[in-house]
């Protein structure tokens, strides 16, 4: 079972001809084709800085005061990327990307003093790392939701449908505990 997260533009139909699953933005794919349940719907931006870093005592911060800041930004073609996009342009600003990578190795850069990143809530839960720490950003504020996407009318086999319910089962009870968006939704599509 191939998943993909992914965003604007290489969302679209033809991206489940090599995944079973996309984990994506709403805002990042729409297509009639694809059938999706909201993993969750309670995330927020985050800052996440080395522990050396004069912010790092703080709980939260406005965008704007960071605007002068190294970002280390992940890299373009999946969702939070477009997030973090999305976000700067919300708040007029142009961030000073320093280096683009994956996931891992913005933790890494963070925590080598090499610049900042934007992350999210879900993001500090999952954190393990006790040299970053991760403050909310209030301005602008900027929930986000993440929906896993299928094919609708592509038969799906048995460790495909038990990946979809391992799925929401682990946003629905893993991460933040319940979300009441899933329970609501039904994974009989």
């Amino acid at each position: 079972t191939g998943v993909q997260t992914c965003a604007l533009p290489i969302c679209d139909e033809r991206i489940l001809d090599k995944y079973d699953f996309i984990i994506a933005a709403p805002q990042d794919l729409s297509t009639e084709k694809l059938h999706s349940v909201t993993l969750y719907d309670d995330d927020w931006p985050t800052l996440m800085v080395p522990r050396t870093h004069p912010l790092a005592s703080r709980k939260e911060i406005a965008l704007s005061e960071v605007k002068d800041e190294r970002f280390i930004a992940l890299t373009k073609g999946n969702s939070s990327r477009k997030y973090f996009d999305d976000l700067f342009s919300i708040a007029g600003i142009k961030p000073k990307i320093v280096v683009e990578c994956g996931m891992e190795m913005r933790q890494a850069f963070v925590l080598a003093g090499r610049g900042i990143a934007l992350a999210t809530a879900h993001t500090r839960l999952r954190n393990t790392e006790a040299g970053i720490c991760f403050l909310d950003i209030i301005n602008p504020f900027y929930r986000r939701s993440q929906c896993l996407y299928w094919h609708g009318q592509r038969y799906q086999t048995a460790a495909a449908r038990a990946f979809r319910e391992f799925a929401v089962d682990f946003f629905r009870h893993g991460i933040l505990g319940k979300s009441e968006d899933v329970e609501k939704q039904t994974l009989s599509q």
